[in-house]
């Protein structure tokens, strides 16, 4: 028989049947290998398996395999979720780093502007005082830590001139200010311990009057009008007429003043009430010259009235409390050489003819129970009876420097204009007005007192060159020692108006 040939068709169709034909073929020559024969043909003709997650054939079954593939994809997908969320946290990190560092620089850039511009207003004594403070790590009190503050600086004219009857009532005013009669040291007597223990109380005295003082705000926070009055602490025979005259002409203002005369008999009146001069001025029926007038003022809530005013006063302490949390005071002060101011007290208490020093010369004057010592130091640390010594200087630098924008009276001009910058006095009124009524009291006084043989010492003298009790001369000298702590205070104030000039610089 012819051998059939097998069609191409169907070697294409079945890719298998070669090898079907090998495998019989092998059979049919050995048949002892039937077995392994069969197991050939069974795996041949077995469907073969794909996994359906991938091309290699007799992978692991299709549910199986699904089940893992997913498994690995979720974990993959969190990882590359973590690395972002990585990523982003690293960059909000190195953000806030940055803003970390901006902000140290800006703190170490205010900390040296305020080094600038108020080192120069803590004296040697004030940094030992911090040294030591921190070194022990102990408390201290305020007076110790804080003796001399930041200065803020604002100052008035001194009015002079006026009629004869404002000048004599103004005279009396004063009796009560003048010549203390304690003398500036005294002789300890006892152990070391003895002077720590007096000391520590005194120390602790001081503190306790500080705290009186804490109602008058500091003068480096901006003035608030409905909430602060101004308060003048008069240095008596440093030009306080000629500020009083200033304040009512120039500027317009009212004021609650220690001149008993300007009131007309009204400070004893039941009701406060505007007392109008026929010179223009406006005062308020208040004696700030006395402390009775003080308390009354107080009985009367004179801080309470209506309209803006300043009060003018000798006595802060006593003024103090006129106030409360509600309405707070904010001092200035014009300040004088205390060597030729006290030489003037003495003059105006001569020309006053009090019998005690009608015959009296300056000389004795010096050398008496009535000189002039450290009114200022005194005034400002609340000791008008015993001794004053370092610490009530110390207190009564950082009084004045926290509390007091400073003027001086060979510099009123400039001061005046400053105390009118700082309560905005000036705003509703014209500065070629202002700088004439400044110039035509200034020169009207000066042309006043080159006429008149009262009071040779006044603010407008240069006392310090005067032949007979200037600088050198004996009276010079000894009102020096008896003033040593005034004139401490006085050279403190000068650095402290310098250090002020800066503040006005940016008003």
């Amino acid at each position: 028989m012819g051998r059939i040939r097998t069609s191409s068709v169907f070697h294409h169709s079945y890719p298998h049947q070669d090898e079907m034909s090998h495998a019989s073929s092998a059979a049919m020559t050995h048949p002892h290998d039937s077995h392994s024969v069969q197991s050939d043909l069974s795996s041949i003709l077995a469907p073969t398996r794909r996994c359906p997650l991938c091309p290699m054939p007799s992978c692991s079954s299709s549910a199986q395999s699904q089940g893992s593939y997913m498994e690995v994809k979720r974990e993959m997908e969190q990882l590359i979720n973590s690395k972002d969320q990585l990523h982003r946290a690293e960059l909000h990190l190195e953000s806030e780093k940055a803003k970390g560092r901006w902000l140290l620089a800006m703190c170490v850039m205010m900390i040296l502007f305020c080094s600038v511009i108020f080192m120069d207003q803590i004296p040697n004594d004030l940094k030992e005082s911090l040294i030591n403070y921190l070194e022990k790590g102990g408390k201290t009190s305020e007076m110790e830590s804080n003796k001399v503050d930041d200065p803020h600086v604002e100052i008035m004219p001194q009015p002079s001139s006026g009629n004869e009857t404002e000048r004599d009532s103004y005279r009396s005013s004063v009796r009560s200010l003048a010549p203390t009669q304690v003398p500036i040291t005294k002789a300890r007597h006892g152990s070391q311990s003895d002077y720590f223990d007096e000391d520590k109380l005194l120390v602790s005295i001081l503190d306790k009057r500080i705290e009186k003082l804490s109602v008058y705000n500091r003068w480096n926070i901006p003035f608030i009008s409905n909430r602060e009055t101004p308060v003048y602490w008069h240095v008596p025979r440093t030009a306080g007429i000629m500020v009083d005259e200033i304040f009512s002409h120039c500027y317009k203002l009212v004021q609650a003043v220690d001149n008993v005369g300007v009131l007309m008999g009204h400070e004893t009146d039941t009701s406060l009430q505007m007392i109008s001069n026929e010179d223009g001025g406006k005062y308020i029926n208040v004696n700030m010259g006395t402390k009775e007038g003080i308390d009354r003022g107080k009985k009367l809530k004179l801080t309470t009235w209506s309209s803006p005013f300043v009060i003018r006063t000798p006595y802060l302490f006593e003024t103090a409390g006129m106030f409360h949390p509600g309405r707070s005071g904010k001092c200035f002060a014009v300040l004088r050489n205390p060597i030729e101011r006290a030489i003037d007290v003495f003059q105006h208490l001569k020309d006053m003819k009090k019998p005690v020093f009608v015959n009296m010369t300056m000389e004795e004057y010096t050398q008496s129970p009535y000189c002039e010592q450290n009114w200022m130091v005194r005034i400002l640390s609340d000791e008008m009876k015993d001794v004053v010594s370092q610490e009530h200087l110390d207190m009564a630098k950082h009084v004045l420097g926290r509390k007091c924008i400073v003027g001086f009276t060979e510099r009123l001009e400039e001061s005046v204009h400053r105390f009118a910058k700082y309560f905005k006095w000036d705003q509703d009124i014209s500065k070629l007005k202002i700088r004439d009524c400044l110039s035509n009291l200034l020169s009207k006084d000066s042309d006043a007192n080159s006429s008149s043989h009262i009071s040779p010492f006044n603010w407008q003298v240069p006392v310090s060159e005067d032949p007979k009790y200037g600088k050198g001369s004996l009276v010079w000298e000894m009102l020096k020692k008896k003033n040593s702590l005034d004139i401490e205070l006085y050279n403190y104030a000068k650095k402290l108006f310098q250090s002020q000039a800066l503040y006005f610089a940016r008003l």
